[in-house]
Formats: C-alpha cells, sequence, structure tokens
C-alpha cells in the first residue's frame, strides 16, 4: 500500500531550497566574478550538500524505496524517481552529480576540495530547476 506525499514536507524543503539560494547569492555572484579561494569554496560545498539534501528529502516524500541496502538507497532513490517519471533525465544527472559530491564532501576534510571539480557543479545551479508549488500534485 503507497502512501501519499506530506506536501508540507515537500514545500517546506522547496522553501529552504529557495531560502538557500537567495541567502548565498552574494557568494554566488562572487564566484561568478573570480576563482574562488579556499573558504568560498567550502562555503559552496556545504551549499551544493543543502541543495542535495532538500532535493533527497522531497523525492524520499514522492518515492518509496523497497530493499535498498544503506550504501546504495541515495542512488536507488534517484533511479526511482526517474523511472518513475517523477524527475526528467536531465534533473537525474544533475542531481546524480550533487549526489556523488555530497558523499566525496562528508566524506573528507575542506582542504581536499578542488574548485575544478566543484566548477561543473556550480554551473548546474541554475540547472537545478526548482518546482512551484502549483507542480505539486
Amino acid at each position: 500500500m503507497s502512501r501519499l506525499p506530506d506536501k508540507e514536507i515537500i514545500q517546506y524543503q522547496l522553501d529552504l531550497i529557495t531560502q538557500e539560494l537567495s541567502d548565498v547569492s552574494p557568494l554566488l555572484d562572487k564566484i561568478a566574478a573570480a576563482v574562488p579561494d579556499q573558504i568560498e569554496v567550502r562555503a559552496l560545498a556545504a551549499v551544493f550538500q543543502s541543495i542535495y539534501n532538500g532535493s533527497e528529502i522531497i523525492l524520499q516524500q514522492l518515492v518509496e524505496i523497497k530493499d535498498s541496502s544503506p550504501k546504495t538507497w541515495h542512488k536507488n532513490l534517484l533511479d526511482e524517481a526517474l523511472r518513475l517519471d517523477v524527475i526528467s533525465e536531465d534533473f537525474y544527472i544533475i542531481l546524480d552529480q550533487f549526489r556523488r559530491f555530497r558523499h566525496k564532501f562528508r566524506h573528507s576534510y575542506g582542504y581536499t576540495l578542488d574548485w575544478d571539480m566543484m566548477e561543473p557543479l556550480y554551473k548546474m545551479i541554475p540547472n537545478c530547476r526548482i518546482p512551484q508549488k502549483k507542480d505539486l500534485k
């Protein structure tokens, strides 16, 4: 038996993602003008993690994963969301890149973060189409 998604949780996460992007717009603008320093790279890494975490919480409301191992459930969630047409293939690719980055970010030290690796993700931020309330079913 499937459960219905909690629209309040979804909307709350959408609001948090929107707020996060609004709050860090000065950082994003600064990075657009010049290569970021190490502190800016670390701050941007935290932004990436926040965007992915919020997206994942939304997907958990829309997709039910069964029998997934703890090591693969994040990827399985994205795969199932794509299979069920909850997200587009383009958005799947973007989220999967953020998922991979988040794993590295959570399991390493800040000094190992590399702008050359992060720059493609930075450029994907405008393509992270955040659904609007009217899009939620």
